[in-house]
C-alpha cells in the first residue's frame, strides 16, 4: 500500500512539472512604459478563479523576456474567469515583448500557463484584427481566405488551435479546415499583438438525388 501512495505521488509530482498548456486566452492592458504603474485583466478559457486555483500575489505570477523577470505586486480574483494583476514595471525593465506566465505550483516547477500575445514594454502594439465579415463559413472541399489589418512594415503570424501554422507570414491566410484561428501582428519595430479569436466553419455538402432512380419510360399519349 505504501509503494502504491508513493507512486501515485510521484505520478502527480511527474504530471505536475511537465504539462504545459495554453488556457489563458488574454491581457488587457498589453502594453505600459517602464516605471509606470498599471493594472491589467487577465482572462482565462477553462480556468475557475473561484474555485480556490487563482495565482498567489506574487512568486507564480510573472513576466518574463529571456532570463530578465519581474512580479506582480497584487492579483486579485474578480469572478470566475478574470483575474486582476497590478504591476509596477520597473524603471530598468528592458524593452519589447514579455511573456505573462502562470506558473502553477510553481515551488515544484509548475504547470506553465503562458498569456498568447504576452505583454509590451516600451512599445505600443499596432492593431491586430482578421477582418472578415460573421459568420465565416464554407463548403467542404473549398476553403475561405481570412484577412488581416495591413499596415506599413507589418509583419504577420497566423495561428490555429495547434500553435503557429508553419509558412503562414502573409496578410491573408486561406483555411481549409473548421478550427479556431487569430493572428499575430507586428510593426517594424517588432512589437506584437494578438487578433481575437476567429471561428471557422467548413459545412459538409448536403447529398442531392433524383428519385426514382431507376430508368423510366414515358409513352406519349394517342388521342
Amino acid at each position: 500500500m505504501k509503494n502504491i501512495f508513493i507512486g501515485t505521488l510521484l505520478a502527480i509530482f511527474s504530471f505536475c512539472t511537465t504539462t504545459h498548456a495554453q488556457q489563458f486566452i488574454s491581457i488587457n492592458h498589453d502594453f505600459g512604459l517602464k516605471g509606470q504603474t498599471i493594472t491589467t485583466t487577465v482572462t482565462s478559457s477553462d480556468f475557475f478563479f473561484t474555485w480556490g486555483s487563482a495565482p498567489s500575489t506574487w512568486g507564480d505570477f510573472y513576466m518574463r523576456q529571456n532570463t530578465y523577470v519581474f512580479y506582480p505586486y497584487n492579483v486579485t480574483v474578480i469572478d470566475d474567469d478574470h483575474l486582476m494583476v497590478d504591476w509596477d514595471i520597473p524603471s530598468g525593465a528592458p524593452s519589447g515583448n514579455y511573456e505573462v506566465i502562470w506558473d502553477y505550483f510553481a515551488p515544484w516547477g509548475g504547470i506553465v500557463y503562458p498569456v498568447p500575445g504576452g505583454f509590451n514594454v516600451e512599445c505600443v502594439p499596432p492593431p491586430a484584427q482578421i477582418t472578415n465579415t460573421v459568420p465565416m463559413v464554407f463548403c467542404a472541399g473549398s476553403s475561405i481566405v481570412l484577412q488581416a489589418n495591413t499596415g506599413a512594415g507589418y509583419t504577420y503570424q497566423w495561428y490555429n488551435s495547434s500553435g503557429p501554422i508553419s509558412g503562414a507570414t502573409n496578410p491573408t491566410y486561406t483555411a481549409t479546415i473548421s478550427g479556431f484561428y487569430r493572428v499575430r501582428v507586428s510593426d517594424a519595430s517588432g512589437c506584437p499583438r494578438f487578433s481575437a479569436e476567429a471561428a471557422v466553419y467548413s459545412i459538409s455538402l448536403p447529398v442531392a438525388t433524383i428519385t426514382p432512380s431507376a430508368s423510366q419510360l414515358i409513352c406519349q399519349e394517342i388521342a
